[in-house]
């Protein structure tokens, strides 16, 4: 149990008394046993869930992240297809279904969707899209594509330099990853 846990157990104890099959109380208990690895547990409590409410995006989010721990890659599949369904272009989604192309060898689908949530993510959700870079960034790590397939075109940092700057800033450290020079490396040559 993590410390999270503990100091929400009095909170969610009384959730149940006051109504023992309460849909939001049920929906944090499968994300907290995703978080805790209790597979099994999320995959019943999210199917439970799911019947109830077909059309809840992020309950198929919780059927494809336990049903992937758990080696479900086919039923794992089915419910990302229908986060897709339910939702044309959702980022969970979209996410979910990289994790999933890649865990089935497609790196460059994976990266292309990685890349369609990247663009997707608002700008002034800067961690969810540093999130996103790192992914980016990583997946291609383990590939072979070129500095141009690697992150997405649309990328600009926030550093209140003007875009070419940005754009160039951000292709000297995240593209160095990809011809194998470190980030430091790459920075400190661009200095000099």
């Amino acid at each position: 149990m993590t410390p999270g846990d503990a100091q929400s157990v009095p909170t969610r104890q009384l959730s149940f008394a006051l109504a023992p099959d309460n849909y939001d109380g049920l929906k944090t208990k499968a994300s907290l046993e995703l978080g805790r690895h209790e597979y099994t547990q999320a995959l019943e409590t999210a199917t439970k869930l799911n019947q109830q409410a077909p059309d809840d995006v992020m309950l198929y989010g919780y059927l494809v992240d336990a049903n992937v721990e758990l080696g479900n890659y086919k039923e794992a599949v089915a419910a990302a297809q229908w986060m897709l369904d339910l939702r044309a272009g959702n980022i969970p989604g979209l996410t979910r279904a990289a994790i999933l192309r890649e865990l089935h060898g497609n790196l460059n689908g994976a990266l292309e969707l990685l890349r369609t949530a990247y663009d997707s993510t608002p700008l002034a959700e800067t961690e969810d899209r540093a999130a996103l870079a790192t992914r980016i960034t990583s997946a291609s790590s383990r590939g072979t594509t070129t500095r141009s397939a690697t992150l997405p075109c649309s990328c600009r940092l926030s550093t209140g330099l003007n875009q070419k700057k940005s754009r160039d800033f951000f292709w000297m450290v995240f593209g160095s990853l990809s011809t194998g020079t470190s980030p430091n490396a790459a920075a400190k040559a661009a200095k000099s």
